[in-house]
């Protein structure tokens, strides 16, 4: 389970959305990568010419293999 606070997501939420375009012809390209290290969640997203990455602290998360999310269920989270 990942875990992380609403203040800390809704501002990396706010870089990523600058590189997620929500009329992309590949669905992936309207999603978030979600990587879950010891400590640390990782949002990443790109339009393919651009690339965001954003690293928070998260003690409670626990490694957990990557996984795509559509950018506007997080959003609306």
């Amino acid at each position: 389970m990942i875990c992380l606070p609403v203040g800390e997501l809704k501002p990396a939420l706010a870089g990523l959305a600058k590189v997620i375009s929500r009329k992309a012809s590949l669905e992936c390209l309207r999603c978030v990568k979600v990587e879950a290290a010891s400590g640390e969640v990782t949002l990443a997203a790109t339009d393919l010419d651009l690339y965001a990455k954003v690293s928070l602290p998260a003690p409670d998360s626990k490694p957990a293999p990557g996984f795509l999310i559509p950018f506007e269920a997080l959003q609306s989270a």
